[in-house]
């Protein structure tokens, strides 16, 4: 039977994995190449989906890009992680920012 190798991997590494994508992604992003530092974020966020704040740059880096469905999408994980952890102030900012985004759409 053959072994994974995922299988060696702790979730404290996935972890590390994410937070380092989630720095290559705003050095991509800095230079301006929000197409990789996209893909990268998103590659970030499905290593660790419990990042809330990770979720609102992936969020803010889609509506940079015009992809504001997107956006949404990663906004209301973002809420749903804070509300999820009682994080009455910052699920109330991102509400806010999502009604905004919506407002925007009109």
């Amino acid at each position: 039977m053959r072994r994974l190798a995922y299988r060696h991997v702790s979730h404290f590494d996935l972890g590390d994995r994410a937070r380092e994508l989630t720095a290559r992604a705003l050095r991509l992003q800095r230079k301006g190449d929000l197409r990789r530092a996209s893909l990268t974020l998103r590659e970030a966020t499905a290593l660790d989906e419990s990042d809330a704040a990770r979720w609102m740059l992936y969020a803010h880096l889609l509506v940079g890009m015009g992809q504001r469905d997107g956006a949404e999408r990663a906004m209301r994980q973002s809420l749903f992680l804070r509300e999820q952890r009682g994080e009455k102030r910052k699920a109330n900012v991102v509400r806010r920012l999502l009604l905004n985004l919506a407002g925007c759409a009109s």
